[in-house]
């Protein structure tokens, strides 16, 4: 499958870099057997590691609405006729990607409501100065991150936040003795302290002041005959 990395620096100060997000890249070359593409404006940088799967026309990120959106995905929809007939597009070449920007577009953050498929993706709407990261029903797409008064670090595996540069590196003794011990697992924890998981079914908004988790679907049991 293919990657997604970036960061949203959260302080006025130092601008994003490109040599953070290149060797967080470099970290998920596996993933990158098609090649590898960045974007960037002054805080934020958006990464993408690409495996063409959909015959798709090349490596994100893409934007959209004049530079105002930008996506970075590892996605396969599996609602693509539908989501175009909604959406009134009749170029049915259409990358995935697009489709989310103009999903986005179309509901807000009410997108993922609408979305079938695996996914896994990070939308920078420059606007309303925030990151909308989801990730699919049944977290079929890995998505981990790290938050911090500095910056906000997600990547489709753990090695390429540790790379990214201010991110510590302390085990959590918590999630760890709870995994000898057979306890269930978390959804959101990892080995690291500091780095989490986004869990299956839930989008993530970053702005400079906070980090809101939102559940965006569950399972409704079916009623008894």
């Amino acid at each position: 499958m293919s990657g997604v990395a970036g960061i949203l620096l959260r302080q006025e100060g130092k601008p994003a870099a490109a040599a953070d997000i290149q060797r967080m890249l470099a970290r998920m070359q596996h993933r990158a057997p098609d090649g590898s593409s960045w974007w960037m404006d002054a805080s934020v940088v958006l990464g993408h590691a690409w495996l063409n799967t959909t015959d798709e026309a090349g490596p994100g990120p893409l934007t959209m609405a004049g530079g105002k959106l930008a996506i970075t995905a590892d996605c396969r929809l599996d609602n693509r006729d539908e989501l175009l007939a909604r959406l009134g597009i009749r170029d049915s070449s259409v990358a995935d990607a697009v489709l989310l920007m103009r999903a986005y577009l179309r509901w807000g953050e009410a997108c993922p409501e609408h979305l079938q498929g695996d996914f896994a993706f990070a939308l920078r709407d420059g606007e309303r100065r925030q990151l909308f990261c989801v990730r699919d029903h049944f977290g079929v797409k890995p998505f981990y991150y790290h938050s911090s008064d500095r910056c906000f670090v997600f990547a489709s595996e753990i090695g390429p936040i540790l790379d990214a540069g201010d991110v510590d590196m302390r085990i959590s003794e918590h999630q760890i003795s709870g995994f000898l011990a057979g306890m269930p697992d978390d959804p959101q924890s990892t080995a690291y302290a500091d780095i989490f998981r986004l869990p299956a079914r839930h989008s993530l908004t970053v702005t400079a002041n906070q980090v809101m988790l939102r559940r965006y679907w569950q399972i409704e049991p079916s009623p008894r005959p």
